[in-house]
């Protein structure tokens, strides 16, 4: 009997010693979500950037829109004229759904290079059409102080029927993968088209789909790729590019506008083809020349990379 006492009595020191090193081990809490705004929609946008892995980070592409937004309350505000180009616009994060600790649409996964934002709108008395797109803002990945546009085709629509709060999942992008051909342009400036000109002391710049319309810098000096420094002929080569270094997927238009003197190389509204030559070279090889076109939806000149 005393031996039983003795063993249900060390039993007992046991559990009480454990018990006072801490409440049992249990997983952490799951972080917690950001709190919707009463009487808001929650609206969600998401750029799909999984062919370019490592390519951007948090904050580092914007849905550009008719609103602003504001970062501490996560709230849009309609605005008819796109806030004049100035915004504030949403960014978009890789960091998770906004219900768990992130910014992103229910359901995301951190660190898949897919980025979404969830926003909210305040409920509406009146149906409400929000037209929106897609930018880089002006950074390591965009020479533009105004951002880059990379939205593809029409504006993206959505509309918020008056009264609801039920939650609207706004279409999204998916940017062209990177691929494993270069690209290499070169403007003629002694054979411009039209009234063209080049001033003096100046250079053409080009830019594109391949740099997000971010104008970017030629060469003329014999180095970047040209050929030859000073016969008027520049050059511009997208691997050698200081800010874009992605390649082009095969079956891809490269969309292109020169620019001589600030203005936009074109005969009217279409991109002007005088003095315009492209090369693509794919993983092996050289560069070849290819044919330019305009394309009939935009006018843009371009070279489809085989």
């Amino acid at each position: 009997m005393n031996e039983t006492k003795k063993i249900l009595g060390f039993i007992t020191a046991a559990g009480l010693l454990i018990a006072g090193c801490g409440t049992p081990i249990e997983p952490p809490p799951e972080e917690e979500g950001f709190p919707q705004p009463e009487n808001t929609v929650a609206l969600s946008f998401t750029i799909d950037a999984s062919g370019r892995p490592g390519f951007y980070v948090n904050e580092g592409l914007e849905w550009k829109g008719s609103f602003t937004y504001d970062k501490a309350t996560r709230l849009l505000t309609y605005s008819a004229d796109w806030a004049g180009g100035n915004g504030p616009y949403a960014p978009l994060y890789d960091d998770g759904p906004w219900d768990k600790g992130g910014h992103e649409p229910k359901g995301a996964v951190a660190g898949d290079n897919k980025f979404g934002i969830t926003a909210f709108l305040p409920k509406q008395t009146e149906a409400l059409e929000i037209k929106y797109g897609a930018q880089i803002p002006a950074g390591p990945n965009c020479g533009n102080s105004g951002g880059c546009w990379i939205w593809k085709g029409s504006d993206g629509s959505v509309t918020i029927p008056a009264g609801s709060t039920t939650p609207v999942t706004a279409a999204g992008l998916m940017l062209d993968p990177d691929g494993t051909n270069d690209l290499r342009l070169t403007l003629d400036t002694n054979n411009l088209g039209g009234t063209f000109e080049l001033p003096a002391g100046t250079k053409p710049q080009v830019k594109g789909t391949f740099s997000d319309w971010s104008p970017e810098e030629t060469y003329d000096d014999g180095t970047h790729g040209d050929a030859t420094a000073s016969d008027g002929i520049y050059t511009y080569t997208l691997s050698l590019n200081a800010i874009r270094r992605l390649k082009l997927a095969s079956g891809a238009n490269a969309e292109f506008i020169w620019v001589v003197g600030g203005v936009d190389y074109k005969d009217g509204s279409a991109g002007e083809l005088n003095g315009v030559k492209a090369f693509v070279k794919g993983a092996t090889g050289d560069f070849v020349e290819k044919t330019v076109a305009v394309l009939d939806s935009n006018q843009n000149t371009y070279v489809a990379i085989p």
